[in-house]
């Protein structure tokens, strides 16, 4: 779950059985929860203080010492800077919307799996990357509402920069293998 897009993959041994996006992730939320203070309060706040907004209160479950946070932004009718508290139920309820849109392509990949695929997916479950994996409670969630077992994966915010690491490291490791067969081909000759 990245800031431009949510990418949802089955993988097995290595590779990409299934993938499917959605344009729905950070950015997106951010952009919800721009859209809700204005619409409630009549504020209007930028994208940064959106993020803070989500990085600061947001999440999908309830959480221990929620507390309401203070944003700045201007009044949309007479254009002066104001203030307003926001609570933390306030921003879960926008973010349940776009991230049922997310559970809902999760479904569908999970649908589209192969079937010798399901036990494996019941036994190691979903881990979820990238940025969106910091909110809250999001791996709750995605668990209560799947069914599935679910984990946020380990340096979430690094996961593609490590994948591709080692998917680099399998490229080099094949071409190193394909070098050791022509040589081995040259000196038979």
């Amino acid at each position: 779950m990245g800031g431009g897009t949510t990418d949802i993959a089955v993988l097995s041994s290595g590779d990409i059985v299934l993938s499917k996006s959605i344009k729905v992730a950070g950015n997106y939320l951010n952009d919800e929860c721009q859209k809700f203070v204005r619409s409630q309060y009549g504020l209007d706040i930028g994208s940064k203080t959106a993020e803070t907004i989500k990085v600061s209160i947001g999440s999908l479950t309830k959480y221990p010492d929620e507390r309401r946070m203070k944003v700045y932004g201007r009044d949309v009718v007479s254009g002066l800077p104001r203030e307003v508290e926001i609570t933390p139920e306030e921003i879960r309820e926008v973010l349940k919307v776009p991230v049922s849109r997310i559970i809902d392509l999760t479904v569908q990949v999970l649908e589209d799996t192969p079937a010798e695929l399901a036990g494996d997916i019941f036994r190691n479950g979903i881990t979820i990357c990238g940025g969106g994996a910091l909110i809250k409670g999001i791996d709750k969630y995605v668990a209560d509402t799947l069914q599935l077992p679910t984990k946020i994966g380990e340096q979430p915010l690094l996961a593609v920069i490590n994948g591709t690491k080692k998917f680099e490291a399998e490229i080099f490791e094949q071409i190193k293998e394909a070098n050791r067969h022509d040589d081995m081909m040259n000196r038979s000759r």
